[in-house]
């Protein structure tokens, strides 16, 4: 019993590991990109109204400016995030909960180019190094573990 408690704690640790490697790693990129290539975008249209959404809107303008907007580290941190859901055991034989993941990543990143913060090239450029850093922290280790030993099962998004 206390060695299977200490089996899904070094488990729960692991991929807590391997969700902040891939929060801090892709903002890492991101960032370093925005040191050497300072960037931004005028998409924004002026907002007029006062009503609800549109007060909603300029607090979002207000609270989030539009610099260094390429890459999408909003794309780069939900690809994280639900990459370590998607691989996480408390969900291992969760597949709706899965999908209900992938649709809300999916909204996430489309709702970054509908409000205008991103452009449809931020958001592409996001999703490539998300794609980076899941390859070499979810998909590179279970391909070298299948040639060194086969302990890894098969790689498989909804298990």
């Amino acid at each position: 019993f206390g060695l299977e408690i200490h089996i899904q704690v070094f488990l729960h640790e692991v991929a807590h590991l391997l969700d902040n490697s891939s929060l801090f790693g892709g903002m890492f990129t991101a960032y370093t990109i925005f040191t050497a290539f300072p960037n931004g975008q005028h998409l924004r249209p002026a907002i007029i109204s006062n009503d609800p959404l549109s007060m909603l809107i300029k607090f979002i303008y207000n609270s989030d400016t539009p610099t260094d907007v390429c890459p999408s580290v909003h794309v780069i941190n939900t690809i994280a995030v639900n990459a370590a859901l998607q691989h996480s055991e408390a969900f291992a034989h969760e597949k709706v909960t899965k999908w209900v993941f992938y649709i809300l990543a999916l909204l996430i990143c489309l709702s970054t180019v509908f409000i205008k913060q991103h452009s449809v090239i931020d958001v592409i450029f996001g999703i490539c190094i998300g794609a980076v850093f899941y390859f070499l922290l979810y998909i590179l280790p279970n391909l070298k573990q299948d040639h060194t030993g086969g302990l890894a099962g098969n790689i498989n998004f909804l298990r």
